[in-house]
């Protein structure tokens, strides 16, 4: 194969074809040197890697024309104030609010944009970013909970629709701590054919999602809740 047609190749987790030939089978450790040469190799040999995103947008059109963006935590908190102090919880007041969003924990982190090399982890296992949405207005859901008792959390699920963005992003996207970390993961995965049993690596990003990488999305419609529904008190996500 010439590096021409080399470069151009996509990788996708879940389909073991699309993988180097002779991968390395068996636990190798990250910084060892069959996990540098498979490292060197996600590199040079690939043009894009496809990744998910999970969210719950109340439409996709908007996605498909700016991206996928890194939603600043003002906006978030715009969001949060609309959905639980414009009187639908005669209870919940705009300090209650503001009060509940300083307590959400990573507030000094600069926001970031998550991606998965498996959707069907993030159906499986992370369930709360297609239920509820914005893990920062959970966690002010959250706060308003353990003022008031009622599981706040609830509400965000009658909110958008669950959706999954499937995006390809150029290889360089990927860190040499991500590909050294991918690598590890490759050599330990297990195979059913040619599908490759799930994996949780994921990648976070500070720069948003240009809407020309988005190849497709889904709406999901067997989604694991980590927050059935409850009244009782709960902590903070």
């Amino acid at each position: 194969m010439h590096d021409q047609d080399m470069r151009r190749r996509v990788f996708c987790w879940k389909d073991k074809r699309t993988w180097p030939g002779d991968c390395p089978g068996g636990k190798i450790e990250p910084d060892s040197e069959e996990a540098r040469d498979l490292a060197i190799r996600l590199e040079q040999d690939y043009a894009s890697f496809v990744a998910y995103h999970a969210c719950r947008p109340t439409c996709v059109a908007p996605y498909y024309k700016d991206g996928l963006r890194i939603v600043p935590r003002s906006d978030l908190l715009s969001i949060a104030l609309d959905i639980f102090a414009s009187g639908r919880f005669p209870e919940i007041t705009r300090e209650d609010v503001l009060a509940a969003a300083e307590e959400v924990s990573g507030n000094d982190d600069p926001p970031m944009l998550c991606v998965a090399l498996d959707d069907r982890t993030l159906i499986n296992y992370y369930g709360h970013y297609l239920l509820y949405g914005s893990e920062y207005v959970i966690g002010i859901a959250a706060g308003l909970t353990r003022r008031y008792g009622h599981d706040y959390r609830q509400f965000l699920k009658s909110l958008g629709k669950p959706t999954v963005f499937e995006v390809e992003l150029p290889s360089d996207w990927l860190s040499d701590e991500d590909r050294s970390y991918l690598a590890k993961c490759m050599s330990a995965a297990a195979l059913d054919g040619d599908i490759v049993h799930e994996t949780e690596f994921t990648v976070t990003l500070d720069r948003a999602v240009p809407p020309e990488f988005i190849r497709s999305h889904s709406h999901p419609r067997v989604i694991c809740d980590p927050w059935p529904s409850s009244d009782r008190g709960i902590d903070s996500p």
